[in-house]
């Protein structure tokens, strides 16, 4: 959405991806309501046989149209949009840059992970691991280079991940090559197996539900 703006960052205008944007401001998607309005917009609108059912394309435009009171705050920080795939690996392998454009330890913009007391990760003596983050519970038997290995998951004997994500729970067994993709929730890569994608074209193994909670729990 594209937001046009008085003096005040009163909002004036609302387009939701129009072709030919009028002002260089775009919505961050995160919106904080007077209750009563908002209900009441809310109502409305599911009585409209022409909606669809969408914020930016038919609550704030209504608002706008009722000449309510809607201001814009400016965010100036890091912001990485992950509405697919190729953006979500994207904004997964920046954070493993030598000097990323967000720094996760930052004691000014501190992250909070899950408060659930668990058991560390653990490298075993024949196993390594190069630019990556590696969640507490994982098991990292094989070789791990350049990759984001989340919680409780397992890199047998041997094996290789490489420029790669990994969700919670995943499983790449000995011998297995996992090289340009994103090993989904409770996935297996079976002994031997070699899963390779390339930079262009992210390899995707599970369901769509797993990718969209872990964007939830990221905050993206």
């Amino acid at each position: 959405g594209i937001l046009s703006l008085d003096d005040n960052y009163r909002i004036t205008g609302f387009q939701e991806k129009p072709k030919y944007p009028n002002s260089n401001y775009a919505s961050m998607g995160i919106y904080i309501f007077n209750w009563p309005i908002l209900n009441k917009a809310l109502v409305d609108d599911q009585e409209s046989k022409y909606s669809n059912y969408d914020f930016s394309k038919d609550i704030i435009p209504s608002l706008l149209e009722e000449k309510k009171r809607i201001f814009a705050y400016e965010f100036k920080g890091y912001w990485k949009d992950c509405g697919t795939i190729d953006s979500y690996y994207d904004s997964q392998m920046a954070l493993l840059e030598d000097v990323p454009d967000f720094d996760i330890f930052n004691q000014e913009v501190k992250i909070y992970s899950n408060t659930s007391v668990t058991k560390p990760h653990h490298i075993d003596v024949n196993g390594s691991v190069k630019q990556s983050l590696v969640a507490n519970i994982s098991y990292i038997g094989g070789h791990v280079k350049h990759s984001v290995i989340s919680n409780d998951s397992y890199i047998g004997e041997n094996a290789v991940v490489e420029d790669s994500i990994l969700l919670p729970g995943s499983r790449v067994l000995r011998n297995a090559i996992v090289k340009y993709a994103i090993i989904g929730e409770n996935s297996i890569i079976q002994n031997n197996s070699h899963f390779i994608g390339t930079k262009e074209n992210i390899k995707l193994i599970g369901d769509l539900k797993s990718f969209k909670t872990a964007r939830k729990d990221l905050g993206l």
